[in-house]
């Protein structure tokens, strides 16, 4: 576990992610990451979480 700090980001926050995970992950500047609810608090990944929904078409009517 590693633990990062909030920084001022213009009139927003933001984190700065270890040089580490981002090489983990192939990460970069315009890259998505998702941050996901999880029973005990949250979930930073650059994963695509799943959802129940049901997945949208594009077929015509």
């Amino acid at each position: 576990m590693q633990t990062v700090q909030l920084t001022e980001v213009g009139d927003a926050l933001g984190i700065v992610l270890p040089q580490d995970f981002l090489e983990k992950f192939q990460l970069g500047i315009g890259k998505t990451v998702y941050l996901v609810e999880a029973e005990d608090g949250y979930v930073l990944t650059p994963i695509p979480p799943q959802t129940d929904a049901p997945a949208e078409t594009n077929a015509a009517c």
